[in-house]
């Protein structure tokens, strides 16, 4: 073999060892920081994000899905006042919402055997097109000024709807399902019937007096100020909570057998009752209508009998004997108005009283009309109400049923931060920073920030400071400046640390009117006028500011 064919096979070789090496090296090496340790160690700092968001049962939400979604909604907020690190989170969060809720309305849709026809979608997509073009009409100001702008951007009107429509129809996948939802909507709401009594009960009101006693607090209650008042948080009480209610309970049942004996309620209130708003005056609580007060208290007072005593109430602020004193109903005063109108030729008159009219007040004719009847509308308003509650009860109910299971540990975090438990909270959220690398919507800015809150709240200062720094590390944000600011200004030896963050935090606020009053307060503290001065000369400017709407098609 000759030295040239020799050198050439030796090349070759060598080349393919490379090409085999770096793959290799690559596969590693994405093992490495995709998956963490190989042999089940612990994780490294970067790892890839759960491919699967939630589960609704059975049903996976991909992240794939999840960020398509997501990034819309981000392109939406960035055009309307922006996304920033105090709401990226729970923008993250009601995007995932609206995927359950999707889900769980699709099965009801099922369950309820709702169909939608193709002419329905159609008749929708018309309607849809007709309110945008309103709402452009009302953009432009005048309809001259709306042909105006219709002929110099689409040339004609019947070309601005055609554009509408296209685009609505680009989402007709989308505008099918709302349908259907409209038509799940008017099936639930249907069921509810409400009569003219029932309307008429809804304007009740009590006139009573109570007693209330409290448990006396436990020393650890007493520092955190609650004051007895009942944990709802659903812990298991201690031993000190149960006696404490103990002897609340037993005080009360010996006043409510004093009462039954005849003495004064009015007396023993004003003696007992650790209700201080009103105690001095004897536990009147005046008038009030149903849903004042808590139910428990609420669903008593209104069944008595007008000067019934009930028994003893438990409520979340202790022990409650209620007297009722008088019922009433609190109808509006137009609620017997009746309007009429006259049939005479000429005369359309049209009067409303609530007595029944002999003739017509302006041409005395006998010939009139019944064109509307006041109590029928409150009715007709009364069942409307009625029926979006049943709604939204028949949402909550289908949430409360599911099996919804959160995956991702930011949202998962989150959900943790919204219920108050800071430990579990803090640890999801340092368990999603580790994956911040692998998905570009997920941000280690707006978690930082979280987690520096979280921090706050629980009176870690110096973690809070150290987090919120780190927030502004990889994006700077007004709030965390603002925030830090705020931690930093007392102490002599940062306050001017905490300035220069007050004066970067106004540089990102622009035209918000609500921080340029707030930073002007906070320079003030700090002794810095002229700052103090430039944050209300910002303040008027941004309140002078009044950009034009844009006219323009937007699919909704």
């Amino acid at each position: 073999m000759s030295i040239a064919k020799l050198r050439k096979k030796m090349r070759q070789k060598g080349l393919r060892t490379i090409v085999w090496g770096g793959l290799l090296l690559i596969f590693l090496v994405s093992c490495f920081l995709g998956y963490g340790s190989l042999m089940g160690g612990s994780s490294t700092r970067v790892q890839l994000a759960p491919g699967v968001v939630a589960k609704v049962g059975r049903k996976k939400i991909v992240r794939e899905e999840y960020n398509d979604l997501l990034q819309r909604q981000m392109e939406n907020y960035s055009r309307y006042g922006g996304v920033r690190f105090s709401n990226e989170e729970s923008i993250k969060k009601s995007v995932l919402d609206n995927m359950v809720d999707r889900i769980l309305k699709e099965r009801a849709c099922r369950d309820e055997r709702i169909k939608v026809r193709s002419g329905e979608v159609d008749d929708k997509i018309e309607n849809m097109m007709d309110q945008q073009i309103e709402s452009l009409k009302m953009q432009a100001g005048s309809a001259r000024r709306f042909a105006l702008q219709v002929k110099k951007k689409y040339g004609s009107l019947p070309k601005l709807k055609d554009e509408i429509r296209s685009q609505l129809k680009d989402n007709e996948d989308g505008i099918t399902e709302q349908v259907r939802t409209e038509k799940l909507q008017e099936k639930i709401k249907a069921q509810v019937k409400v009569t003219l009594s029932e309307y008429r009960r809804s304007t009740e009101e009590v006139k009573a007096r109570h007693i209330l006693i409290k448990p006396e607090p436990t020393p650890a209650e007493r520092e955190a100020g609650k004051d007895g008042k009942a944990d709802k948080g659903g812990k298991a009480k201690t031993a000190q909570q149960q006696s404490a209610e103990a002897a609340a309970k037993k005080k009360a049942d010996d006043l409510l057998a004093r009462l039954k004996k005849g003495e004064s309620f009015e007396a023993l209130a004003k003696q007992y009752s650790e209700d201080y708003s009103n105690a001095s005056q004897g536990g009147d609580l005046g008038w009030f209508p149903r849903g004042r007060m808590v139910k428990e208290f609420d669903d008593t007072a209104f069944r008595l009998k007008k000067g019934e005593l009930s028994g003893v109430v438990k409520t979340e602020f202790g022990y409650h004997i209620i007297q009722l004193e008088d019922k009433r109903l609190n109808l509006p005063p137009d609620y017997n108005d009746v309007t009429y109108k006259c049939e005479k030729k000429g005369c359309d008159n049209e009067w409303t009283t609530k007595d029944t009219p002999q003739e017509c007040p302006k041409c005395k004719s006998k010939k009139f009309r019944t064109v509307k009847r006041r109590r029928e509308e409150l009715l007709a308003q009364y069942a409307d109400q009625k029926k979006w509650e049943h709604w939204r009860d028949y949402e909550e109910k289908l949430k409360k049923e599911a099996d919804v299971q959160i995956i991702d540990p930011e949202l998962h975090a989150y959900e943790l931060e919204t219920q108050g438990k800071t430990a579990e909270a803090i640890k999801l959220y340092k368990e999603a920073l580790k994956s911040w690398e692998g998905d570009p919507l997920i941000k280690p800015g707006p978690i930082y920030f979280h987690l520096a809150q979280l921090y706050e709240r629980d009176g870690k200062k110096q973690e809070a400071i150290r987090d919120y720094e780190q927030a502004n590390t990889y994006e700077e944000d007004a709030e965390a400046h603002l925030a830090l600011g705020k931690l930093l200004k007392d102490d002599k030896k940062t306050r001017q640390k905490a300035t220069e963050h007050l004066k970067s935090a106004s540089d990102l606020s622009y035209d918000d009117t609500y921080r340029h009053q707030e930073l002007k307060r906070l320079f003030e503290e700090l002794g810095e006028k002229d700052l103090a001065k430039k944050e209300q000369d910002l303040y008027d400017q941004a309140q002078r500011a009044n950009p034009q709407q844009p006219f323009s098609v937007t699919p909704q």
